[in-house]
């Protein structure tokens, strides 16, 4: 339900494919059917732009918009391109430049529309640890809104945590809520679900796993970043090697993996996946960097799509969105076709030894963690891998 200028209501009727506008001062309402049957309507907001409403179309995988002129309304609804999928798509908020912003309650994504232009852009929810709430990666975004600034803020469902992305830099933080309270002791899955953005920075949520509404205070600053690469390209069948770095300014420095949107690892085998090199550590200037492998099936559809690449602790995420271009290749030959031109890859190899130093690498260093022990230099952790890897 929302509320227009006008203070007029609009309500999605899930079962019926209507919106009914509602007149208080009159006690009149009326009914707007879409054009698509059993759509799955759910969330529903006003633009601020021309005061016209969008909605969401869970089962149809749609967009829609409702326009009124004088006493006639009309219903446009809006599908994303060929090979993007947003069934689950559940609430929707507009900006000031009219671009719809939404969350997919079915996956691990958000993304936005722009009807003037017909864009659309998917993005994973960060790189989420089954240490904080086990299968936390399924993410289930929900409640979305924007602030006085124009950031978009969403609740994470299953993965507890509250998502502030701003696109004037592409940047993606995540508060982590707490997992324990007087009503579920310890070891709880928080099941955000409703937010909204308050005064002062608050953003205020509730969490009926722990039986609690909170707020997340996002003035406090944030004690590290994330830098990686801001486009690759892919070729199918193939891979592709970035480097990550955070820079952290108190603590601990964070851990750093990726996130791959559901709609590529849902497939079998995943369209895209990725491997992470062993995280090294400079204490003279407090980095941590490591490298990202991206690799894409032979059935990995072409053309671009978004990988959040993350930054981590026990309290908050930081990812930045590296754009994967996958290009066609023509199996055996090692022929890939770009767009400017053709060009042939000289293959790729991994061996068992590299595999073994990155698993025991990550594990010191989560050991050394666990105890309270502070990072040493990168070629402290690096030999320490490899004394491991010879016992």
């Amino acid at each position: 339900m929302t509320i227009d200028p006008s203070d007029h209501f609009w309500i999605t009727l899930f079962n019926t494919d209507q919106i009914v506008e509602y007149n208080p001062t009159r006690g009149n309402s009326s009914s707007y059917t879409t054009p698509t049957p059993n759509a799955g309507l759910q969330g529903i907001a006003v633009s601020p732009v021309d005061n016209s409403t969008w909605f969401a179309e869970a089962y149809a995988g749609k967009i829609g918009h409702l326009t009124c002129k004088a006493s006639a309304c009309a219903i446009t609804e809006y599908g994303p391109p060929s090979g993007l999928r947003i069934q689950g798509i559940i609430q929707v908020a507009v900006d000031k430049n009219g671009i719809v912003w939404f969350t997919i309650h079915s996956g691990n994504e958000f993304g936005s529309f722009n009807p003037s232009t017909g864009d659309w852009n998917l993005f994973p929810i960060g790189y989420c640890s089954d240490s904080y709430v086990a299968d936390c990666w399924v993410g289930l975004p929900n409640a979305i809104s924007l602030d006085s600034e124009g950031r978009v803020w969403f609740s994470e469902h299953y993965a507890g945590r509250i998502a502030r992305y701003d696109p004037n830099d592409s940047t993606l933080v995540e508060y982590m809520m707490p997992t324990a309270s007087a009503v579920c002791r310890s070891a709880c899955t928080p099941y955000a679900w409703w937010m909204w953005p308050g005064k002062d920075d608050k953003i205020w949520f509730t969490a009926f796993g722990l039986g609690e509404i909170g707020y997340v205070n996002a003035s406090l600053p944030i004690p590290f970043n994330i830098t990686s690469e801001s486009s690759i390209v892919v070729p199918q069948g193939g891979s592709t090697k970035i480097s990550m770095s955070s820079t952290y300014s108190a603590g601990l420095p964070p851990s750093l993996s990726a996130s791959v949107a559901y709609q590529d690892t849902s497939t079998n085998p995943p369209m895209i996946s990725f491997s992470v090199g062993l995280e090294r550590f400079f204490a003279s200037n407090s980095t941590a960097s490591s490298t990202l492998t991206v690799f894409a099936g032979w059935n990995a559809t072409t053309g671009p799509r978004n990988i959040a690449v993350t930054a981590y602790n026990e309290n908050v995420t930081v990812n930045t969105f590296v754009k994967v271009d996958v290009i066609a290749c023509t199996p055996h030959l090692w022929t890939c076709a770009t767009s400017f031109g053709l060009y042939t890859t000289v293959g790729f190899a991994g061996g068992i030894s590299s595999v073994g130093l990155i698993v025991l690498g990550t594990n010191l260093y989560r050991q050394r963690r666990r105890n309270g022990g502070s990072p040493r230099t990168a070629v402290d952790w690096e030999s320490e891998s490899i004394r491991a890897l010879s016992r």
